[in-house]
């Protein structure tokens, strides 16, 4: 009796462990039973009162578990079968299932890209670091694996940060100023930096339209180059010799020019621009000084580099290139309404920026001291001991410079004392 109520013990410790992790397969299961069934019918029963016998259960009765194939030998299967495409799709399915949230992640208001015993990084604050990378930077990092590299490296610099912040360093005075600089940057950025914000009427809109109005409306215009030679044989002459020079192979129309009108233009003015009269309008407005047979016979020619025939004008004949041409612009108010708005919004932010620049503080409030401040030397330069020499050797250069004639003003004269000086 004890035997069998200790085989009975055995078999129902096996069964309540059959569903659990590492337990022993339903064959263990049904070996204890039948154990159980052949010491049942060893052991002689005496002491119990006669009872029917109940059916006996033939072994082959006993439904046996089906046996599945090993998962290993399915997977052979399975891969014999894939092509080298499906087999690299399998694994790249394999490797993102891999890439999901753990189930041991904090939990919590905010969601968390990446965490440790001692720290974490929101989705947040990981958004904030990539929104400081150039726009054109960003757009490597739209992949997750890029997404991942880029997180390592934002948890490597969380780190160091942590690491100068234990040394103190927040406390250096190099690092205080790049402080004060960035939140005076976000500061002015914040309060100034917004157009849209900005409340722009029609009536300032139209005002500026009008005001620059010729940004918005231009006429059709040509940029033309000529050689002037007053007499007709040589301008004929010259004209042939330099159709003779474009006709070669790999001519360059543009240097030839400019080399013929070095030799043999006879206006000085343009002549020091390589024969550049600069852009000309049809009506003549743009060059008043201009033999007006000389502006039509550049409109009327179609093609960039082309040369004309010999004009004849008031002051001799012209042999004319067309270099540029732009074309007629006619921009009304609505077409750009919303570019003024920007514009105008912008100039009262930059207005308002500089009125609070002006009115942030009282200097009157604060005293300088001036013998201190002078004291401070500026990369090895004198103090303000020599400040009045040094402003004179600043002038004297500014003033040598506006001596240098610009190549767009008229010939001058020199005067023979200014030659001497020279």
């Amino acid at each position: 009796m004890l035997r069998n109520l200790s085989w009975l013990i055995l078999a129902a410790t096996v069964a309540l462990g059959w569903g659990c992790k590492g337990s022993n397969p339903p064959e263990t299961t049904n070996e204890a039973e039948k154990s159980v069934k052949k010491e049942g019918a060893a052991t002689p029963k005496a002491t119990e009162p006669s009872q029917p016998d109940k059916a006996e259960v033939s072994p082959k009765e006993v439904a046996e578990p089906a046996v599945e194939p090993p998962k290993a030998d399915v997977q052979v299967q399975e891969d014999a079968t894939q092509t080298e495409g499906e087999k690299t799709h399998a694994r790249d399915t394999r490797k993102k299932d891999e890439l999901v949230t753990s189930p041991n992640a904090p939990s919590g208001g905010e969601e968390v890209v990446a965490w440790s015993n001692q720290r974490r990084i929101s989705k947040e604050e990981f958004e904030r670091y990539l929104l400081r990378l150039p726009p054109f930077q960003r757009q490597e990092y739209a992949a997750l694996e890029q997404k991942m590299e880029l997180l390592k490296n934002l948890i490597k610099f969380d780190t160091v940060a942590q690491l100068a912040l234990e040394a103190g360093l927040d406390q250096d005075p190099e690092v205080q100023l790049a402080l004060k600089t960035e939140m005076v940057k976000m500061y002015i950025q914040r309060n100034f930096g917004d157009p849209s914000k900005v409340e722009v009427t029609d009536a300032e809109l139209e005002a500026r339209y009008q005001k620059e109005s010729s940004r918005y409306n231009k006429p059709a215009r040509v940029r033309a180059s000529h050689i002037l030679i007053r007499d007709e044989s040589l301008a004929r002459e010259v004209l042939e010799k330099m159709k003779e020079r474009l006709a070669q192979p790999k001519s360059n129309a543009r240097r030839i020019f400019r080399e013929f009108v070095r030799r043999y233009s006879e206006d000085e003015e343009s002549k020091q621009r390589g024969g550049d009269l600069l852009y000309l309008t049809l009506d003549g407005k743009s060059h008043a000084e201009l033999d007006q047979a000389v502006v039509e016979a550049a409109f009327s020619m179609q093609n960039l580099n082309q040369i004309s025939t010999l004009i004849r004008g008031e002051r001799g004949y012209h042999i004319v290139m067309v270099t540029d041409r732009r074309e007629k612009v006619e921009q009304s108010f609505d077409d750009v309404k919303e570019t003024l708005r920007e514009q105008v919004a912008q100039d009262k932010l930059d207005a308002a920026r500089k009125v609070f620049m002006d009115r942030v503080v009282d200097m009157n409030d604060w005293h300088m001291e001036t013998a201190v401040l002078d004291s401070i030397i500026v990369d090895g330069l004198p103090a303000s001991h020599s400040t009045a020499a040094r402003v004179k050797s600043v002038q004297e250069e500014i003033d040598s410079k506006k001596k240098i004639r610009s190549p767009l003003a008229p010939p001058r004269k020199v005067e023979p004392k200014e030659e001497a000086g020279e």
